[in-house]
């Protein structure tokens, strides 16, 4: 017996609409990608969406559009995911980690506004596990600087009415295997400042500009081959196949939304009933979380060991996301209590649409006879 940790739902229809694609002969970016960047901005009502190949390409582009180098310093998080910082680095800019809530593991707001500076250039938030962080009160916070969403594991949630990933400058979305819907790998950006669109139109692809297709080209052209970069770039495209697979994906989303609240709810109602566990926030009329992950927090002598024996019982759990201070490459020699805490309390357990009531009891099983045996 094993119960996984995430699942995805692929099935005939993304297999019918992938065939379409090989049948058309176009595999590279075409209607399929056009459609899909159309559907998903009405989906959740960005102004602009651009269809990209992860999500960690996307932030790295939403900072080339920043034009983050030398000197330049980016606050988040300190659990945020390693492609934040790695993609600031790579740009030249620094890294600035801050601490986080207890309640809900998003940024801490005042941890933030301790960490800026005059050479504060953009600060990127995580909504953890797809619980939306207090934007209103952070934007309050930083004002004017930019503000990049890592809505990787907020596809759909929602604060006060508005989708995440619609809130800041840009919102970065993945929509890879372990998503809410998926295609293998992808991503996306929600360009809510329209004027940084064609910096990210150019940086998409190569730093090239747009351009028509060459055979449109070549009916009002004699040179029609010619290109002509207006910055350095590589290639952050995705492909019709696998926008083809998003467009299906994308009519289940609110099916996938509404089992992993099911399941919430099953976890909450039972593990509510142990007094040595402490439970995620739940949701308010303001805070809709998609419910990307599951997470309950134990006291730190026990932790461990209740992996363990979940794992021992056929249950994989995880912990997410590993302390970016405590890396020898971003170690930074600050202490951030919170995010600590987490990475020695926190578990994140199996939670997916696919699972099922009697594997949710189970787990929960688990878990109390575990606190029944060892306290």
């Amino acid at each position: 017996m094993s119960i996984q940790l995430f699942s995805n739902s692929l099935g005939e229809e993304e297999l019918n609409a992938v065939k379409n694609v090989f049948d058309s002969k176009w595999l590279f970016h075409g209607k399929e990608q056009n459609a899909f960047e159309e559907n998903f901005a009405k989906k959740i009502k960005s102004k602009k969406f651009l269809f990209t190949n992860g999500c960690t390409n996307s932030i790295h582009m939403c900072l080339q559009a920043l034009d983050i180098k030398e000197g330049d310093e980016v606050i988040m998080p300190s659990n945020s995911f390693i492609s934040c910082p790695s993609s600031v680095r790579m740009l030249g800019g620094t890294p600035i980690f801050c601490d986080i809530e207890k309640e809900t593991n998003n940024i801490d707001v005042n941890s933030c506004k301790e960490k800026i500076t005059k050479n504060t250039k953009a600060v990127i938030i995580l909504h953890y596990g797809g619980y939306p962080c207090k934007f209103d009160e952070l934007k309050e916070v930083v004002k004017d600087i930019p503000i990049i969403e890592d809505s990787a594991n907020s596809t759909y949630s929602l604060y006060k009415g508005r989708v995440c990933g619609t809130l800041g400058t840009f919102g970065c979305f993945s929509f890879d295997a372990m998503k809410m819907i998926c295609c293998g790998e992808g991503g996306g950006i929600s360009v809510n400042d329209t004027n940084y669109l064609d910096k990210l139109l150019k940086f998409r692809f190569l730093g090239l500009p747009p351009r028509a297709s060459g055979v449109d080209k070549s009916k009002k052209e004699e040179i029609w081959w010619s290109r002509d970069p207006e910055s350095y770039g590589i290639k952050h495209v995705s492909c019709d196949i696998q926008a083809a697979i998003m467009n299906v994906q994308l009519t289940k989303l609110d099916s996938f939304i509404k089992r992993r609240n099911e399941v919430t709810n099953l976890y909450n109602e039972i593990l509510s009933k142990n007094k040595n566990i402490t439970l995620q926030k739940q949701n308010t009329d303001e805070i809709v979380s998609n419910h990307y992950l599951y997470w309950i927090k134990v006291d730190k002598k026990y932790r461990n060991n209740l992996i363990n024996y979940l794992k021992d019982n056929g249950v994989y759990c995880t912990v997410k996301y590993w302390p970016l201070h405590l890396t020898k490459l971003y170690n930074d020699n600050q202490s951030y209590p919170n995010v600590e805490e987490m990475i020695e309390t926190l578990i994140n357990l199996p939670i997916h649409q696919n699972i099922k009531d009697e594997d949710v009891n189970l787990i929960c099983k688990i878990i109390n006879d575990f606190f029944m045996k060892y306290i």
